[in-house]
């Protein structure tokens, strides 16, 4: 059901599809560029980068102010990234934890 509901379908798209959709319709009209991370989150602490596997996980902290910070997460350009493998390897994460 949670699959359903972050993918979709061709004909019903889920929210990850949706979203995106989204971000980028309003980077359009002012020529903003896109990046995107992707993580997995297991057991509330454990966090692995999906579009750069490693062997280890990414780490955690938080700033002075508050804020969280992913070390070592990748980044890559939208345009280099397209939607279709991202839906892939969502659906892929959300079938196969690492843990």
């Amino acid at each position: 059901m949670i699959e359903f509901l972050m993918q979709g379908s061709e004909d019903h798209p889920g929210l990850l599809t949706m979203a995106m959709e989204r971000i980028l319709d309003c980077t359009k009209p002012i020529g903003a560029t896109v990046s995107l991370s992707s993580y997995q989150v297991l057991q509330d602490s454990h966090v692995f980068d999906i579009l750069e596997p490693k062997d280890s996980e990414i780490l955690v902290r938080e700033d002075a102010d508050g804020r969280t910070h992913l070390k070592g997460l990748s980044k890559v350009p939208y345009l280099l990234f397209f939607l279709s493998k991202f839906m892939f390897l969502s659906s892929y994460c959300l079938n196969h934890p690492f843990l």
